[in-house]
């Protein structure tokens, strides 16, 4: 008997998993996702940022490389941030089983299932927590497993493992509180906060608020007090205090180095303000509670948290049933207005968030409300035979009718399908639940609430996902896959030919971090575990870079060079007096540039550098001219790029006012086109270059002697832009149209906005700074080992390497010390002649987060040791009472 009974418990948690990953995987499938159409689940920062960091994580497993660092970040950075970020979770291991090339559907294989553990954890949780029929459970956890949360959300899915891990770490709570059993309780915290400290933080807050919410509901006649433990609120917060801290040691080998990489920059990212104010009112919150009820992920956009009809109708069953006691009753209310309350004020939401806005994708942790509603939904649904049924037929007409009201007030994300859906809904789910409440067709009538409340999820997650397109956009598989497999021929051309460390780039994108997946270290990158001063040197330098980003545009030869940019792939051709034409991929139509003046990672330059600084710098051709002659140690500046004098301004249809250091550029007359054009005159037949300085980027229309250039000044398009080459004497007008957004923004300084790069001053200096170059024999993501032969005069060894305090720079053996240089780049001081140069990644960081990982497992598995000896005494003590009273 027992053995069928566990049978059928395991075959529930089975059913708990199997359907919804069965329906989500339907619903992608519905959705014509390959094979059975060219769509993909890669979307937002999934297709811009994430699919690639687990294409750097299957080749460095694949090829036994380090963790620790990576160089196909811009310039180079610590990996592990990126790491405890986006790919901690031990199920981002699946991706590694899937062959080049099918990234996509390992994607896809990885939302299924964990679609499908959340609903196991969820079932466990439930049939823990109050045991009923099996398909109820289902029906329930199935709810949860596909939540607007759930389905939205998937493509952050280093979030959704914190949804699997919450039913297992609501259910140790109470254990921890009622049986002093703590084991299940560190376990599964510190995996929550190893899979993405992030959500794990607030994570911790919702198991902060849930162990006052159970210690005061579950207190009466000591229910949540097994042992009758005298002052046991105290020592259960005591408990679960000393716990989490445990959980966290466990997790620092993640968590020390995710800290370490937020003081790069992301912990100054944002300055929110923390003054109280009210989101949004409780009706538009209500509003999202029904069917299909998608709104935006864009800043604007409300929480996701509809789950489910059947949790609109039961819930209100709850607060009024007499089995649920007023304790109960008044804790629950106040812990779903504790989350309501969260959502609607600034301050509390920003505390959610980690003192941090987000950017996009509000309310992350909306999902813990969500799992609290369905709990409810499920303690009424387990006792629905002995309530008042006409308690939940006025609670349907209550969701209907607070339908109707929001709907008047013009939602636009209550649609006729939603108002449809959701009446559709209520008619056949009260019809399921009056069998059930009469006890007709026994189980069966349990089976048809689940069929439709399957129904209902999957309807609304194609709604869902449908609306995320039409918000943003989903990417098929071919824009994806395509571009690599256009891509890569050329970068293994370059690959094949040259072996050694260098860094390549190309003028062309599908996203900015396309070098993770090619395999090629370079300049461009984009993550929320960012390097301020490394995007400020780029953006300086006069490349496309700003807040958490860089792109590979707007290079100039010098530049190039000194960043060691060696191969340039491009579609349209590059100037052959600074780039050597190297290859071709005529199948592709990818040309490959060699910059023979690209400088090695690491070359000896004057101290003089070491006076430069990116402080009020506006200018990327001063710059480059100040840098290279410090670098040089001359005194008078080596003048590379030269200013062409603007000889005339003209402003058509353009008014100007003044904000905050800028010229405000905007239409007199809206209706028709306003440009402002600059004429220069070109000096020699060199190349002419632009760069006009804003902290405003707002796009506009570059026409250069009447031809068209694309865009500029806006987000991506403001950068140094290569105006071309013309002859000497030759007038150019560079005309710039406001776009779109109705206005630009020019800082307020001097208008020295147009430069000419003098090719044969360029060609006499550049080689210069390679006299004291090195060259480095082994290289791989964490260690770079060379020689080096240090010409007079040079003092300092200079490399574009990104500082970071986690690098041990080694001279002919002897440890060297760190110098910053630039604001950004790390150097180390040298001596005139040949050296050898070892540079060894090995973060601090890494290794403290190891020695408290260690503590706290060994702390963990003495607890462990503790508890199974209590146990077995307690086991003999009842046994021995058991005989005693026998």
């Amino acid at each position: 008997m027992k053995k069928r009974l566990f049978n059928r418990y395991n075959g529930m948690l089975l059913c708990a998993f199997a359907v919804p990953a069965f329906i989500m995987l339907l619903h992608y499938f519905s959705m014509e996702v390959w094979p059975l159409g060219d769509s993909s689940v890669l979307v937002l920062d999934l297709n811009g940022q994430y699919v690639y960091y687990f294409e750097a994580l299957r080749k460095i497993i694949r090829e036994g490389s380090s963790l620790l660092y990576t160089w196909s970040r811009a310039l180079g950075g610590e990996f592990m941030g990126i790491f405890a970020y986006y790919l901690a979770s031990p199920l981002s291991l699946i991706t590694v089983l899937f062959p080049d090339g099918y990234m996509t559907e390992a994607l896809l294989t990885l939302f299924t299932l964990k679609t499908g553990l959340c609903g196991l954890t969820m079932a466990f949780y439930l049939s823990k927590n109050k045991r009923t029929d099996h398909f109820k459970t289902v029906a329930i956890s199935t709810m949860y497993a596909l939540c607007s949360y759930a389905i939205v959300q998937a493509h952050n899915t280093m979030w959704i493992d914190a949804l699997i891990y919450l039913p297992l770490l609501t259910y140790a709570v109470e254990q921890l509180v009622n049986k002093r059993r703590i084991v299940m309780y560190i376990l599964v915290l510190s995996l929550t906060l190893m899979s993405n400290y992030y959500i794990g933080y607030m994570v911790c807050i919702y198991t902060l608020l849930y162990f006052f919410y159970y210690c005061i509901a579950y207190s009466k006649n000591n229910e949540n007090n097994f042992y009758y433990e005298n002052a046991h609120f105290i020592k259960s917060f005591m408990r679960i205090g000393a716990a989490t801290v445990i959980a966290a040691a466990m997790a620092a080998w993640v968590l020390y180095p995710a800290y370490y990489s937020l003081t790069f920059g992301k912990t100054t990212f944002s300055d929110p303000d923390f003054t109280p104010a009210l989101k949004f009112s409780p009706l538009d919150m209500l509003s999202k509670l029904f069917f299909g009820s998608y709104d935006t992920v864009e800043p604007s956009g409300l929480p996701f948290i509809y789950c489910g009809t059947l949790m609109l109708m039961l819930l209100p069953v709850y607060f009024f049933s007499k089995k649920v006691n007023a304790r109960k009753k008044i804790m629950g209310g106040l812990l779903i207005l504790t989350f309501a309350l969260s959502f609607m004020i600034t301050t509390l939401d920003l505390v959610w968030h980690g003192f941090q806005a987000p950017n996009w994708l509000n309310y992350r942790y909306s999902f813990m409300l969500i799992f609290i509603t369905l709990v409810f939904t499920h303690d009424v649904l387990a006792d629905f035979e002995l309530l008042d049924f006409r308690k939940t037929v006025i609670s349907a007409g209550g969701v209907i009718l607070l339908l109707f009201v929001v709907q008047k007030m013009g939602y636009a994300h209550l649609s006729t399908s939603a108002v449809i859906g959701t009446i559709a809904s209520c008619a056949a789910l009260i019809i399921a639940l009056y069998l059930i409440k009469n006890g007709y067709i026994l189980r069966s009538a349990s089976l048809i609430l689940c069929v439709i409340v399957c129904v209902e999820m999957f309807s609304s997650a194609i709604l869902h996902t449908q609306d995320l397109d039409t918000d943003v956009v989903i990417s098929s598989r071919d824009s994806y896959n395509g571009f690599l497999d256009r891509v890569k021929p050329s970068v293994e051309k370059i690959k094949n030919a040259d072996d050694g460390f260098y860094r390549t780039e190309k003028t062309f994108h599908r996203k900015t971090n396309d070098n993770f997946a090619l395999g090629i270290n370079g300049l461009s990158n984009s993550t929320s575990t960012l390097n301020a001063a490394q995007i400020e040197l780029l953006q300086k330098m006069g490349y496309s870079s700003k807040s958490h980003w860089s792109k590979y545009l707007g290079g100039t030869p010098v530049f190039d060079s000194i960043l060691g940019v060696k191969y340039i792939m491009s579609e349209d051709g590059l100037d052959s007096s600074f780039y050597d034409y190297y290859d071709e991929d005529e199948i592709n139509d990818i040309l490959i540039y060699q910059n023979l003046y690209a400088l090695p990672i690491a070359y000896g330059v004057s101290k003089d550098v070491l006076s430069i600084s990116l402080e009020q710098r506006e200018n990327p051709f001063l710059f480059a001219n100040e840098l290279v002659t410090a670098m040089l140690g001359e005194e008078e500046t080596i003048e590379l790029f030269k200013e062409l004098e603007i000889k005339k301004t003209r402003m058509n249809n353009m008014s100007t006012s003044f904000v905050e250091r800028h010229k405000k550029l905007y239409p007199l007359n809206a209706a028709n086109d306003a440009s402002i054009t600059y004429t220069v005159t070109a000096e020699t037949g060199d190349r002419v270059y632009m760069y006009i300085p804003t902290e405003y980027p707002r796009e506009s229309d570059l026409t250069v002697n009447g031809l068209e250039q694309g865009k500029y000044l806006g987000n991506d398009t403001w950068r140094t832009m290569d105006l071309g080459r013309f002859d000497e004497g030759e007038e150019i007008e560079i005309k710039l149209t406001v776009g779109d957004e109705g206005k630009i923004y020019i800082r307020d300084i001097p208008e020295d906005y147009f430069y000419y790069l003098d090719s044969e001053l360029y060609a006499e200096i550049m080689p210069r700074l390679k006299e004291s170059a090195s060259v480095i024999t082994k290289h791989s993501a964490a260690k770079l080992s060379g020689k080096v032969k240090i010409k007079e005069g040079d003092t300092l060894l200079f490399t574009t390497i990104p500082y970071d305090e986690g690098w041990n720079v080694e001279i002919d053996g002897k440890k060297a010390k760190l110098i910053k240089t630039v604001d950004s780049l790390l150097a180390v001081e040298i001596t005139e002649g040949d050296h050898t140069i070892d540079l060894v990644y090995r973060s601090d960081a890494v290794v403290r987060g190891r020695v408290f990982s260690a503590a706290g497992t060994v702390i963990f598995v003495a607890i462990v040791i503790l508890d199974s000896i209590n146990r077995r005494k307690r086991a003999k003590s009842y046994r021995n009472l058991v005989d005693i009273n026998r």
